[in-house]
């Protein structure tokens, strides 16, 4: 007994390509919370940017999406990669689950792996200016 309904596909499988693309997203936002963190040196205004940042890309994407028009290099841009969940329909070719009419210019596998790029860019660049610098908690 398989519960389906997205095209025939498993309601597990479903389930684990969500909880997969919300992890690649997670992974990314707390790359940027440890940056902002050892480039301030305040954890909790780091954690205060991070939630900003989560809260505030839906904006962020919506001025990018018009920008994108003009600019097509904007598709590489990571705020552009936070919209990867509303691949995950075109992934399942599955038409019926459609969210929005957003098109970022990319595939599923190219945000993610932009994502993942970009994470460990950001963790390698973290990683080299917190040993750079005296980095004490005060």
């Amino acid at each position: 007994f398989a519960a389906t309904g997205y095209n025939g596909l498993a309601a597990i499988l479903v389930a684990l390509v969500f909880a997969g693309t919300n992890l690649l997203l997670i992974v990314f936002y707390i790359a940027l919370t440890i940056f902002i963190s050892a480039v301030i040196r305040s954890q909790s205004l780091a954690v205060g940017l991070g939630l900003g940042m989560l809260f505030g890309s839906s904006i962020i994407n919506s001025i990018m999406l018009f920008a994108q028009e003009k600019y097509s290099w904007l598709k590489w841009n990571p705020f552009n990669f936070m919209n990867i969940k509303e691949q995950i329909p075109s992934l399942l070719n599955s038409p019926d689950m459609q969210m929005t009419a957003f098109d970022p210019g990319l595939g599923y596998w190219e945000m993610a792996i932009g994502i993942l790029v970009y994470s460990v860019l950001i963790y390698l660049l973290t990683n080299w200016l917190f040993n750079k610098r005296d980095v004490a908690l005060s």
